[in-house]
């Protein structure tokens, strides 16, 4: 059976009925996912970061926020806390860090593809997805798309300060 896109719609209801960011609220969570910008496929999931003061304490609200969800994993990294569930049959991913949501990697990296996707349209939104299908992600997509070279998930950064007649003139070339 072939995998199928999941569903905007669907990825909302079941992050509503999640309720994980009303059981995360003091962490700022805030959603990240590709899944609402049109640039998701089969394997994609719902990401939501946060930020948090305390590993033991996030730890701990974490744990019980994900209670009774299925397929929950909680992993402890150097720099930040991971955790995993599936609901309706959506995966989700949890990533927080000390540092505040706006600062974070995947928090700009949104910010960007949701400026790209508002200026690129769905043209854009397909060049991506088709590249996303042969195997990367979603930000050495748009690199390789835009030709940008080295580390996409550094590089892509360097996108962030620019104007949107600027980002439109990249978008333009890559058409070309």
């Amino acid at each position: 059976m072939k995998a199928q896109l999941p569903c905007p719609i669907a990825a909302r209801r079941a992050l509503i009925n999640s309720q994980i960011l009303e059981k995360l609220q003091a962490y700022s969570p805030t959603v990240v996912s590709t899944v609402f910008l049109n640039l998701h496929t089969p394997s994609s999931d719902i990401d939501i970061v946060c930020s948090h003061t305390c590993a033991i304490q996030f730890n701990n609200d974490l744990n019980k926020a994900l209670k009774g969800q299925n397929n929950v994993t909680i992993k402890h990294k150097t720099d930040c806390i991971l955790g995993r569930f599936v609901l309706d049959d959506i995966p989700f991913e949890i990533y927080s860090s000390t540092q505040p949501v706006n600062l974070q990697f995947g928090y700009r990296h949104f910010k960007i593809m949701e400026k790209l996707t508002a200026l690129g349209g769905q043209s854009f939104c397909d060049a991506i997805r088709k590249l996303k299908l042969t195997g990367l992600k979603t930000e050495p997509a748009i690199c390789k798309w835009l030709n940008i070279e080295g580390d996409p998930y550094s590089e892509i950064l360097i996108l962030e300060n620019l104007s949107d007649r600027e980002l439109k003139k990249r978008l333009n070339q890559a058409y070309d």
